[in-house]
């Protein structure tokens, strides 16, 4: 595993992606080099939209993006906790993700459950 950094970001609405990920105002702890190309990293350095600093020790619960905290919620749901159109509701999304998360949106529920339907044999 590589070096652990922290990627923040300054957009108004706290949530900001770049190179298929999500970044916070918290903060994503990632792995360089692995989590990332070469042509990612250096877009990722550019983008004034985001700050990349060496992970302070403790961050281990920022190493989760919106993303994967998405994915274990959905994981928790029951068939009532779904809409008649088959995708996950955002309140019931809610309750399974740490309190105080931000940035949920149904484009983005929708989005993770797309992907989680295809990767279902």
């Amino acid at each position: 595993m590589g070096k652990r950094l922290l990627i923040t970001t300054v957009a108004a609405s706290g949530l900001f992606y770049r190179c298929g990920r999500g970044f916070t105002r918290e903060g994503v702890v990632v792995s360089f080099p692995d989590d990332f190309s070469e042509a990612d990293w250096a877009r990722l350095r550019a983008e004034p939209m985001l700050h990349i600093a060496e992970a302070p020790e403790g961050t281990e619960a920022a190493e989760t993006d919106l993303k994967t905290r998405l994915r274990d919620a959905i994981g928790q749901l029951d068939a009532a906790d779904f809409g008649e159109d088959g995708v996950p509701k955002a309140d019931a999304i809610r309750k399974f993700l740490p309190a105080g998360t931000k940035g949920i949106t149904k484009t983005m529920v929708a989005e993770v459950w797309a992907e989680l339907k295809a990767e279902t044999p």
